[in-house]
């Protein structure tokens, strides 16, 4: 989006907050939307395209929320069709250096306060709620018949022998109506908001993929996942949702993603390959 179709939303935002003169703007893409971060304090998002409702989705998402959780998330300050404002939480995004250089102990207590973000998220609102604004069951990993309706564009010898033992196991994969929560849905390092010097959780960003769907889909890694963390994370859920956590199933959700994206791109994309690998190596240790 160039300087030109920004000008727009930058007018719309000096209407709408009057008081704030803008100092600043760091612009940034993301895969379905343009944000605009003005005097590092203010995040504004815009869709790509008309179509989508992904915005709209995080708006009733964030304001169903408001009050019910105690993990701080945006609050919406203006909203209209395409577009979304709210004040930037402080704080930086997680990134993997960053949990190796904290200590074991501090290592512990994020991981508990990712935790206790799911464990809110999951229980805060009815599953009536989350229908009442339109959420639906997700469509992303696929499911068990999609992808083995496309195995056979698996060309690689090995990624073959991978599929078999996986496709057994997550055709075993089933969800209970105890397991289906409102779930974030894209709790990828970026999307997780910490303190700087301390290492504790400051928030927790982007609800545009929110859904209905089991809670492992929370739980498991993905592609930016540090595995420790993760483990750790569904270790703390599990006792505070006083449920039996069945670890494989995390390892199971990130290979069924990877397998996704690898048969959506016709067995070419070489980075899929990679992760179902490593999450098939990381599933063997179970």
């Amino acid at each position: 989006m160039s300087l030109t179709q920004l000008a727009p939303y930058l007018e719309l935002f000096k209407k709408k907050f009057p008081l704030e003169q803008i100092e600043k703007t760091v612009y940034m893409q993301g895969a379905e939307h343009h944000v605009i971060e003005i005097n590092d304090k203010w995040i504004c998002k815009i869709q790509k395209t008309s179509d989508s409702t992904t915005l709209e989705i995080e708006k009733k998402v964030l304001n169903l929320l408001k009050g019910k959780i105690k993990t701080k998330i945006p609050t919406v300050a203006y909203a209209a069709k395409g577009f979304i404002v709210y004040k930037k939480i402080a704080g930086i995004e997680l990134t993997t250096n960053f949990y190796n250089c904290l200590g074991e102990s501090e290592q512990n207590l994020l991981a508990a306060d990712i935790a206790f973000f799911l464990y809110e998220l999951h229980n805060g609102i009815e599953l009536s709620e989350a229908q009442e604004i339109g959420l639906e069951q997700t469509n992303w990993p696929w499911s068990q018949q999609k992808i083995k309706e496309h195995a056979h564009l698996i060309g690689d010898q090995d990624l073959k022998e991978i599929f078999l033992i996986f496709i057994r196991n997550y055709q075993d994969i089933i969800v209970p109506l105890e397991q289906t929560k409102l779930i974030h849905n894209d709790l990828i390092l970026r999307n997780i908001i910490v303190h700087p010097s301390t290492g504790r959780l400051s928030g927790i960003i982007d609800f545009t993929d929110a859904a209905i769907d089991s809670f492992y889909l929370d739980l498991r890694l993905n592609y930016m996942s540090i595995p420790k963390l993760s483990e750790s994370i569904a270790e703390y859920y599990a006792r505070l949702n006083n449920v039996p956590l069945i670890m494989e199933n995390i390892y199971l959700y990130y290979i069924a993603t990877e397998f996704s994206r690898y048969l959506q791109d016709h067995g070419k994309n070489s980075l899929a390959k990679a992760r179902i690998i490593e999450g098939f190596n990381l599933l063997q240790k179970q």
